[in-house]
């Protein structure tokens, strides 16, 4: 029987509105990745057009100061990076990006739709989509030190208010609109608009729309060039955003007005994606290239890229003058050997290179760069090189690639031992359980299992991602199987388990396995019983993996709730035929360092030897191991050099060849058959494996016999 406080008509629709987005254009994972907002799907009003005189600006600003560097995570001014280096790239990301997400959960907005109250949002948000705004003009290497004028953030949260009130974008919006402000209209009128239903388009989430400018209608991407915009110094930010009482976002940033009088010294281009390495979640379908000179034209302009030799099919589709912004033509590369960025991971830096020729009313009539699109997740090289079967008594040096922009590095030296587990979520037993779920959900179930007392759930009490990792580094052999039980109840066919897969340490996943739900209402046409899963794990052999098991939403309809009858079920997961890290010896290295040592405590043992670098705002995974076996190391050899006399004492002077040792230890027999260590020896250490033991000769013994024992 279905639950009477769960009716099979309550399911909560994601849909967007036809009329907003055409199909194809919502994303697949938009819905529950909210760290990249879409895109593709935000609803733009058509980006402004200005005449040369209405370009004019009021002042010129100094050139603006760093304001960040490696580490100095949040900045949100005065920012500026080095595009040709991957790493401090990539610590720009994570410093500078990914601190602007999560901006859903902290709002903070005050107003009301129906009363027609704009009020206001909280001031972390705007320091969000200042540090968004800025993050992207630092990259394409323009001023990013543009801010956020009090007096426009008011107007702009009115025109926002009118938006989202009237279900429509306009640049002029009438005065019989509801909510109609003059302060509105003004902002309106100055402003890049998004509107969206049902997902988040207000805030950063409008930005990253604005950038990727989407739509038939905004080919000339009007409201990136006005983002981008050469002279620009100031803006202003206000949105309405997804409330349980709201499902209509908005957002207006006012770009146009307060420019610079002259444009920046030293800036020669202004392209997006822009020259040197970029990160895949800002690589969006179409492409841009600005001059920062009015006189630019690119009526007859020519357009050719190329990856690694081979040429990219593109289509022109606008030729742009200085109406909206700098000059600007766009296309939209295509064809097999593109990717499907920004969705597509890349799994090593793809390179890209550009020419736009045929350029006139400019000195230089071409230009050519290249572009490198990175994931950000993977900080670059981490391979380590050095002997495949170190001594067990002598240091092995090992040598790896040095990452600039790291504050540090982590070494992990592990042993490689034969597995023995399970995990079936039972009590005490989920120390290498990484719970990845919402507050409002309990991973751990007792209402059904298969084995024990307790089994995993997974469900859609937020629609959000929900999962959880298991925390062992496992080395599957040829034969390996991830294996475990799964049992479904409801969920929608949009509603989709996965068991992942992932070999650098959590920056990239596989999918091995995945079950939809049947988007049946009824209990009936839940599973009777578990049902048993073996997937091979022979292509990850000798990799060091982590496993981990997500519920993900791919839009649509979807069962809420944390209740037993939701969702899937899992239990007794394990790997067959597996080996496991164990024994970790972890060590830190200062940054610039490229290398380290290791001494085996045991032959004939097998070690894994990774290393990882740290940023201070982001923690990598440890890279690809270094399999190694540790041998027996030959013994050094031990030379006699002479034995004196000093008044009772008597010196053995001894040379030690080449190679390590734990310790020498000076023996004693009085008949060459009884032997034990001389409790009066000292030892000196005289440098170049020169040393010298001093021992008291025994009283009343005729004769001694020494040795000296070495380990």
């Amino acid at each position: 029987m279905i639950p009477s406080n769960f009716p099979t008509h309550r399911l909560i629709s994601l849909v967007l509105a036809a009329a907003l987005c055409a199909p194809g254009d919502l994303r697949a994972d938009e819905f529950s990745t909210p760290e990249f907002p879409p895109a593709s799907a935000a609803w733009l009003a058509p980006a402004l057009r200005l005449s040369a005189t209405d370009l004019d600006a009021n002042t010129l600003d100094p050139p603006p100061a760093r304001g960040w560097a490696p580490g100095n995570e949040g900045a949100i001014t005065a920012l500026a990076v080095d595009t040709s280096k991957r790493s401090e790239v990539v610590a720009f990301f994570h410093c500078i990006y990914t601190p602007s997400e999560d901006f859903e959960s902290h709002h903070g907005w005050t107003g009301s739709l129906s009363s027609c109250v704009a009020g206001t949002v909280s001031q972390e948000l705007h320091d969000d989509v200042l540090r968004r705004i800025n993050y992207y003009r630092a990259m394409a290497g323009l001023n990013a030190d543009i801010s956020l004028d009090a007096v426009k953030n008011a107007d702009c949260q009115e025109a926002a208010l009118m938006m989202a009130r009237n279900g429509a974008l306009s640049h002029y919006p009438p005065s019989n609109w509801a909510c109609y402000t003059a302060n509105g209209y003004t902002a309106a009128g100055a402003s890049n608009l998004s509107i969206g239903f049902n997902f988040a388009n207000y805030g950063v989430g409008s930005i990253d729309g604005q950038m990727g400018d989407a739509g038939s209608n905004n080919s000339p991407v009007g409201h990136r060039r006005w983002l981008l915009y050469s002279r620009a110094q100031e803006m202003g930010h206000g949105s309405i955003p997804l409330t349980p009482a709201n499902n209509t976002a908005s957002c207006s940033v006012w770009v146009i007005g307060s420019f610079n009088a002259a444009l920046p010294a030293g800036l020669e281009k202004i392209a997006w994606p822009p020259e040197g390495h970029v990160p895949h979640q800002a690589v969006w379908p179409r492409w841009s290239f600005g001059l920062p000179n009015g006189s630019a034209r690119f009526s007859s302009a020519t357009v050719t890229m190329s990856k690694e030799g081979a040429s990219i099919p593109l289509t022109i589709i606008h030729r742009g003058t200085s109406s909206i912004g700098d000059p600007t033509i766009v296309w939209e590369p295509s064809g097999p050997d593109y990717p499907d960025y920004p969705a597509s991971v890349p799994a090593a830096d793809t390179t890209f290179t550009v020419t736009v020729a045929g350029i006139t009313g400019t000195a230089q009539t071409s230009y050519s760069y290249d572009v490198t699109v990175i994931n950000p997740a993977a900080p670059g090289d981490l391979t380590i090189t050095g002997p495949a079967n170190p001594p067990t008594n002598t240091a092995s040096t090992y040598t790896f690639n040095p990452l600039e922009a790291a504050e540090s590095y982590e070494t992990r030296i592990s042993e490689v031992v034969a597995a023995n587990w399970i995990e079936g979520a039972e009590a005490g037993t989920l120390d290498a359980i990484v719970d990845q779920t919402t507050a409002g959900l309990a991973l751990q179930s007792g209402t059904t299992k298969r084995t024990g007392s307790y089994a995993f759930h997974l469900a859609f009490d937020v629609v959000t991602d929900q999962g959880f990792e298991v925390e062992r580094p496992i080395i599957p052999t040829a034969a390996s199987r991830l294996t475990f039980y799964n049992l479904r109840r409801w969920a929608t066919t949009t509603s989709v388990l996965y068991a992942e897969v992932s070999a650098d340490g959590g920056a990239t996943w596989d999918e091995i396995w995945s079950r939809a739900g049947n988007g049946s209402g009824s209990s009936a046409n839940w599973d009777s019983s578990y049902q048993s899963v073996s997937e091979p794990l022979s292509a990850y052999a000798g990799e060091v993996l982590k496993l981990r098991f997500v519920y993900h939403h791919l839009g649509g309809s979807y069962f809420p709730g944390a209740g037993s009858g939701n969702g899937f079920y899992l239990d007794d997961i394990t790997v067959t035929d597996s080996r496991v890290l164990s024994n970790e010896a972890v060590g830190t290295l200062p940054g610039g360092s490229s290398s380290f040592t290791f001494l085996p405590g045991a032959a004939n043992q097998d070690y894994y030897l990774q290393f990882r670098p740290i940023f201070d705002c982001f923690e990598f995974g440890f890279g690809e191991a270094l399999a190694v076996t540790s041998i027996q190391g030959p013994t050094p050899a031990l030379e006699l050099v002479r034995v004196t006399r000093s008044g009772s004492y008597l010196d053995l002077q001894i040379r030690v060849g080449p190679g390590s040792f734990f310790s020498l230890t000076l023996r004693r027999s009085g008949d060459l058959s009884s032997w034990s260590n001389d409790p009066s020896a000292t030892l000196t250490d005289h440098g170049g494996g020169s040393y010298t033991f001093r021992t008291t000769p025994p009283g009343g013994e005729s004769r001694a016999f020494y040795t000296v024992l070495i380990e």
